[in-house]
């Protein structure tokens, strides 16, 4: 009885090893007899209860995020070019959507989810009406199927086959002008599909694998529509691709030399090898294993998904199981990464987050059309006071111009080195920590990061810092009747506008506050002693910003992360020895990404605006999930300057580390070399290359006693004297 217990007690303990070496050797034996049989054990224990590999009970999914990820796993199309912004991330539970509150459900974002008669359209559904979305009584299908009604959560939905659906479509979107389209169609659906939201102009969520993935990814590119792209909707998943992807570009070569073996289950009907998995192998190749696709084993025979992957029965028709199982060349080490899902519901509610995602991007809640109103009301505000009191005085309007040439006797246009080689004084300035522009008291020139054209969107849908300028004081929007685009050595002086607007809020949340009397003195000429000084802002901090003549902040941040990266950047120099044809080469691509990610790092941060929008309670940010596109190369960079300055810095830090090599002539030392990891350091250091000195510290009693280790004659020295036999 004891020894029985004993055992079941291992079997249990040691399950995930156990049912690991069970399905790797399924090919080979019949091994549940086998495992049975060098456990002692009856072979039905490895039937029972069967669990997914993962703690927290045999139904829920399972994703396990860890550092690394891989290819294009999701990508983001918008007006805008989104940037990759992963840092930490642990491992999260499953999350479910919150049951939404009263004001999420007041918001009611419409969806069309087209293919809702399949199994993922139907969970997509649920999860919507779960979220507080909602979803319209129309979707797209198969030519077959057109003219049909089916039922979804207790909805009606009617069925449209391929006739006509760009007429019905727009027709939906003038109902619903806030709708936003979730495809869960058919392969072969999904360009034409892309192609059609992308005219009709309604941000949509391609959920659908297949197609021509460049011609999809060049439709919305040249479209002006948000769209996320992705045939993994499990934001989780989505998560460790990216970290997987980032521990390969980070560590190259780390695991070189092991052994990969692959196992991926999922239902019987899916016939191609997992997109998942293929992402996942990639990063492993870049990290130096060797695996061809073709050694993937697929698990479709329900039989074998139950008893030798874990599947439980009631998933066999919808799960996808993982795992990847890496082993060092001597067979000492090995690692395995697992991530399984059951059921369907963690990429419905993964698309529905995309969809909020994309309605946060699209700026597509009532919210606008509040700001709107709103500015309306500045302007219709304006009117009934000049109206009832027509105001005095003068505004004045004058363009400033720098030469771009040297001129006797004139201040011209600043070169990019002006800055750092000038020897005049800074003009006195105050630094406030609160407070807005046009709220200052004294005479100071508040500036209007402007568009090139003078009032920027100010009549249309813009509402940042130039175009609420110009709600709250009317008479700027005189100026865009006269005032062509500004050039990069031009600005433009407004004297004398008159405030006439209280306001609060900003972007979407700008809100007219009523009525405000401008108090400020006027000048001999009766202008109000204000004056306003437009520059052309980098709009949406774009590449612009960062040519040689703007690249401080760009270079600062690059050296810095050359400073802090020195170790991993030199782990990438040497285990690319073997690898690069030549050192420069690796340098240089080394740097360019520093360059890329950094010059990404700007590009994505000029979003503002956030609108109140039911979420998930994930811990982690979704927008950042599925903002992210791999780690980028930029092709046209305009900082040579910066990165060659980077390059010196990179091989000054490989000659310092070569130097500080062939200064001790290759020699070290391993003290306590006679255990048995000094015994193995000294084995591997000979196979490296290096050369062991015959000393070495140990113990008191084992000074003088000479060992040898790998052929090597090593003389032990105790405590006394370590500092003199150290010393050089």
């Amino acid at each position: 009885m004891q020894l029985r217990e004993n055992c079941l007690r291992r079997v249990k303990e040691e399950r995930n090893g156990l049912l690991w070496k069970a399905r790797l050797s399924a090919d080979q034996s019949p091994t549940q007899k086998i495992m049975a049989s060098v456990l002692g054990v009856p072979a039905k224990i490895f039937q029972q209860d069967n669990p997914t590999l993962f703690s927290g009970g045999r139904r829920q999914n399972s994703a396990a995020l860890f550092s690394g990820g891989a290819g294009r796993s999701c990508s983001v199309f918008g007006r805008r070019k989104l940037a990759t912004r992963i840092s930490s991330m642990s491992t999260p539970p499953i999350q479910h959507l919150e049951k939404p509150s009263a004001s999420s459900q007041h918001l009611g974002l419409p969806i069309m989810v087209n293919g809702c008669n399949g199994k993922m359209g139907r969970d997509v559904i649920q999860a919507a009406v779960s979220a507080g979305l909602h979803p319209v009584p129309v979707s797209f299908s198969r030519a077959e199927e057109s003219g049909q009604t089916v039922g979804v959560c207790g909805k009606e939905i009617k069925l449209h086959g391929p006739s006509g659906r760009e007429s019905i479509l727009a027709s939906i979107v003038d109902e619903y002008p806030n709708l936003i389209v979730v495809d869960y169609t058919v392969p072969d659906a999904v360009n034409d599909n892309a192609e059609l939201y992308c005219k009709v102009g309604v941000p949509f969520v391609m959920g659908t694998t297949g197609g021509d993935r460049e011609r999809l990814y060049k439709t919305v590119k040249d479209s002006n529509v948000y769209a996320v792209i992705s045939p993994q909707m499990g934001k989780q998943v989505v998560a460790f691709l990216a970290a997987m992807e980032i521990m390969a570009e980070q560590f190259p070569g780390a695991f070189s030399g092991y052994s990969l073996q692959v196992m991926e289950s999922h239902q019987a009907s899916k016939l191609d090898i997992s997109g998942t998995a293929k992402a996942v192998i990639s990063c492993f190749q870049k990290l130096g294993v060797s695996f061809e696709l073709d050694q993937i084993q697929q698990i479709r025979d329900p039989k074998q998904q139950v008893e030798m992957v874990g599947v439980p029965e009631e998933y066999l028709n919808g799960h996808a199981f993982h795992m990847y199982h890496l082993t060092s060349p001597d067979q000492t080490v090995s690692f395995e990464f697992q991530h399984n899902v059951c059921g369907r519901s963690i990429y419905a509610e993964g698309t529905v987050d995309a969809t909020i995602f994309l309605a946060k991007k699209g700026c597509l809640y009532e919210t606008n059309d509040e700001k709107m109103e709103n500015k309306i009301k500045c302007i219709i505000h304006y009117f009934e006071r000049i109206c009832s009191h027509m105001p005095t005085g003068l505004v004045s309007f004058e363009r400033k111009v720098l030469p771009l040439e040297d001129v006797a006797l004139c201040v011209t246009y600043p070169k990019a080195d002006s800055w750092s080689k000038s020897a005049t004084p800074l003009c006195h300035f105050e630094v406030h920590r609160s407070g807005l522009i046009e709220d200052q008291s004294k005479e100071a020139l508040e500036v209007d990061f402007a568009n090139r054209y003078l009032g920027g969107g100010a009549l249309r849908r813009g509402c940042v810092q130039e175009e609420i300028r110009f709600m709250i004081n009317p008479e700027l929007i005189a100026g865009m009747l006269f005032l062509p685009s500004m050039a990069d050595n031009e600005a433009i002086k407004v004297v004398g506008p008159e405030r006439f607007s209280n306001y609060t809020g900003y972007a979407s949340s700008f809100r007219f506050a009523g009525d405000y009397v401008d108090k400020r003195d006027v000048d001999f000429i009766g202008r109000r002693k204000k004056k306003i000084i437009a520059i052309d802002a980098l709009c949406g901090m774009r590449m612009r910003q960062y040519r040689l003549e703007y690249l401080l902040r760009l270079r600062e941040n690059c050296l810095r992360r050359v400073k802090e990266e020195r170790n991993g950047l030199l782990w990438k120099a040497r285990l690319s020895a073997d690898q690069s044809p030549t050192q420069k080469e690796f340098v240089e691509s080394t740097v360019r990404e520093i360059v890329s990610d950094e010059l990404q790092r700007f590009q994505g941060s000029g979003f503002s605006g956030r609108s109140e929008i039911p979420t998930s309670t994930a811990k982690v940010d979704e927008d950042m999930l599925w903002e992210y596109d791999g780690l980028h190369t930029a092709s046209q960079l305009e900082c040579e300057e910066v990165m060659l300055e980077l390059q010196r810095m990179f091989y000054e830090d490989i000659r310092m580390n070569q130097t500080h090599r062939d200064g001790c002539n290759g020699n070290d030392e391993v003290n306590g070399c006679n255990g048995k990891m000094g015994r193995d350091v000294i084995q591997a250091a000979v196979s490296a290359g290096l050369h062991p000195v015959p000393v070495s510290f140990s113990r008191a009693e084992e000074s003088g006693q000479t060992v040898e280790v790998c052929g090597k004659e090593i003389k032990l020295h105790g405590p006394s004297g370590r500092e003199s036999i150290l010393a050089p």
